[in-house]
């Protein structure tokens, strides 16, 4: 009949003690109590020995020398070996390996020392070697400890707890920005809408929809505008190509000017100078001191002869009405208190909406990374290596 299998509930938390009755971790404490004496041992010693004094006094000056320059390297080695091991002596696996990689150079560093010394203070340099001796074997006892399969598996399960700990360390991180992103993404949203609400009533101010009337009369003032500019330069367009060949001849500043841009010109023109250019350009096209061709010399004269001294100053005087009320509708416009109201609203909703949007982002980021950090597989691998050391089912909630 085949045996049941011992089934056992454990949490994270149970793990550390639970492991300790199966492996030689629970001779970790005494472990590290017995290195701490022996450092602490050893360091004594070659205090004493660095205050210790010669028994014979009759030797000679130069190997007291040699003595104490000898003394100086010996004891700093010792203290230097030991520091460098104190600071790893609470994890066996770190205080061995840190043991490992500093005995062999410590032993080269020492040895002329330690032969040299021992000629002087015998006692004290056979008890400090007593020592280290003892801390050799202790350590190799140790290594041989940690190197069995139940005390592989024991770090092993350790170090995964190790690993969730910093995972789930991170993910509470994690949890609390995104709260707190969360909190502000909220915030951020109820002054929008506030905003939204002081905009929707500022649009809906009989004062507002008096400047949008004023809004659209502008936008008709400048489509009139345009087509009144672009009638024309329209027809002096058709005069370019016989106004240059008249400037050619003529040298005439005007008719340069008027060719470059013919609005901003005319409104200079204030007493109409072009008119009796005109009259000037269609003599010379009769008398034939400009050459063009009989079906465009036609057009050209018709459309010099549409340019009356009435059209020129009905244009102008248009163009001036069609400029002086745009100016004016912008003016109002630029100076109304429930425009720029709605401007500094609607820019401060804009602002609050890019912040929006760049927080859910972060939000989002976060959120995606926060998956990233999963332990079930860590469960698993520690769940397997409990049940190889223990034998039992163990199940981690």
């Amino acid at each position: 009949m085949k045996k049941k299998e011992i089934e056992k509930t454990l949490s994270l938390e149970d793990i550390p003690s639970f492991i300790a009755e199966y492996s030689s971790a629970k001779d970790s404490n005494s472990d590290i109590e017995k290195i701490k004496k022996l450092l602490g041992e050893i360091k004594q010693k070659s205090e004493e020995l660095k205050t210790a004094t010669l028994r014979n006094e009759k030797i000679q000056k130069r190997m007291i020398q040699i003595m104490e320059g000898n003394r100086g390297a010996y004891v700093g080695k010792i203290w230097q070996f030991i520091d460098s091991l104190q600071n790893v002596t609470e994890n066996m696996e770190s205080f061995v390996e840190a043991y490992k990689s500093n005995v062999e150079t410590f032993n080269r560093s020492t040895a002329r020392a330690f032969y040299v010394l021992r000629e002087f203070f015998g006692d004290i340099i056979t008890e400090i070697a007593t020592l280290l001796k003892k801390l050799d074997d202790t350590v190799k006892v140790i290594d041989s400890k940690l190197n069995d399969r139940p005390s592989q598996l024991a770090a092993g399960v350790e170090k995964s707890l190790a690993e969730i700990k910093e995972i789930l360390s991170r993910k509470d991180s994690i949890n609390l920005d995104i709260n707190s992103l969360s909190d502000e993404i909220k915030s951020l949203e109820e002054s929008n809408e506030e905003l939204e609400k002081k905009i929707k009533a500022a649009k809906n101010s009989a004062a507002y929809k008096e400047l949008q009337e004023k809004n659209d009369e502008r936008t008709k003032s400048i489509t009139d505008l345009n087509s009144h500019k672009e009638e024309f330069t329209n027809l002096f367009a058709k005069l370019e190509s016989a106004f240059k060949k008249f400037e050619h001849i003529t040298q005439n500043k005007l008719v340069k000017n008027y060719i470059s841009d013919p609005i901003e010109t005319i409104k200079s023109d204030s007493d109409f100078q072009i008119f009796s250019v005109l009259d000037e350009l269609k003599q010379f096209i009769v008398d034939k001191k400009i050459q063009i061709k009989d079906k465009k010399k036609e057009i050209t004269l018709n459309v010099i002869d549409s340019f009356t001294l009435d059209f020129l100053k009905n244009f102008r005087a248009k163009l001036d009405k069609l400029e002086n009320r745009r100016r004016e509708l912008n003016l109002i416009l630029s100076n109304s208190t429930v425009m720029n109201n709605i401007s500094e609203l609607e820019y401060k909703k804009d602002h609050l909406s890019n912040k929006i949007s760049r927080k859910k982002e972060e939000k989002d980021a976060l959120e995606k990374n926060i998956h990233k950090y999963d332990i079930k597989s860590i469960i698993f691998s520690i769940e397997s290596n409990l049940k190889e050391l223990t034998g039992i089912n163990v199940m981690i909630r």
